[in-house]
């Protein structure tokens, strides 16, 4: 008999340790899988159906990555990426405004600091304008130099005469100078105009006279000043490297100088390279060291 009842002992407690650990596993699968549980609870209103309300812990508990259930999924400020038709991504990224932010009263002042619109010819005859520039105030600079918008739109036609000087080969071979006269749009730089258009090369009435230039084509003059008769004319490094060797050096510097010493407040050139002053011009080394006049090519 005690035996009997020993067993009956032995048999409980086995069951209780079993439901103990039984509870114990599901309190850790719970405790485990508690957002899966609530979640699944709380979208299958279980305890809704079951006892007809639910518990606080249940109701309270925000589902992740869902808007709380009082905010209109309008009103949500997620971005939202917009594609064509073609399926790209336009990358154009559209954000929603919480309408209830916004502040009536503001927009209402901004509408009525704005000025009133014009509903008649004499309101809009009576706003203040402001005076346009005269055409002839307006300073244009162009390849020849600065000249005024007046004289850009043929409003006024003003020319003057420069003397260009070119080369010209001659039957034996040798060279020469050859004088020619061009007219230019007048303006305020004409010693720049005068170089530029000596760097265009000849036209097409010069070339029928047998002109040539010798200064390398790309060359572009930067900056020309004068000072106590002497032109300071920087040009680009192209200067430099004439493909007709000294021969052609010479005479590239021969042209700038008679062109330039035309102009009577000229009477010498102080050549610069790409804003350097340089002792000599070329691989050959031509002197540019000194302000060169017409004598030095005699």
């Amino acid at each position: 008999m005690a035996m009997s009842q020993k067993k009956r002992e032995r048999k409980i407690g086995v069951g209780v340790i079993v439901w103990l650990i039984l509870a114990l596993a599901l309190l850790i699968a719970f405790l485990v899988k508690r957002d899966d549980i609530l979640a699944t609870l709380k979208r299958t209103e279980f305890f809704t159906h079951l006892l007809g309300s639910e518990p606080s812990f249940v109701k309270n508990y925000q589902i992740k990555g869902e808007p709380p259930a009082d905010v209109p999924a309008t009103q949500t400020s997620s971005p939202v990426i917009i594609q064509d038709n073609s399926g790209v991504n336009t990358d154009l990224v559209v954000e929603f405004q919480d309408l209830s932010t916004i502040d009536l009263n503001s927009l209402s002042a901004t509408e009525s600091a704005l000025p009133a619109p014009i509903t008649s010819a004499d309101e809009l005859a009576a706003i203040p304008q402001e005076p346009l520039p005269s055409p002839s105030d307006v300073l244009i600079e162009t390849p020849y130099g600065t000249i005024t918008a007046e004289q850009s739109a043929g409003l006024v036609t003003e020319y003057t005469d420069v003397r260009l000087f070119f080369v010209q080969l001659n039957n034996d071979g040798s060279v020469s100078r050859k004088e020619v006269v061009r007219s230019i749009p007048k303006t305020n730089s004409p010693l720049t105009a005068a170089i530029n258009s000596l760097l265009e090369g000849p036209n097409s009435d010069d070339v029928i006279q047998n002109c040539m230039t010798l200064i390398p084509a790309g060359t572009r003059l930067l900056s020309a000043s004068v000072k106590d008769k002497v032109a300071t004319l920087n040009f680009s490094d192209d200067f430099e490297f004439n493909s007709y060797g000294v021969d052609g050096l010479v005479n590239q510097l021969m042209q700038v100088v008679y062109t330039a010493c035309s102009f009577s407040s000229v009477n010498s050139v102080q050549f610069i390279i790409d804003g350097q002053k340089k002792e000599y011009l070329g691989s050959e080394g031509i002197w540019i060291g000194t302000p060169l006049s017409v004598t030095s090519f005699k």
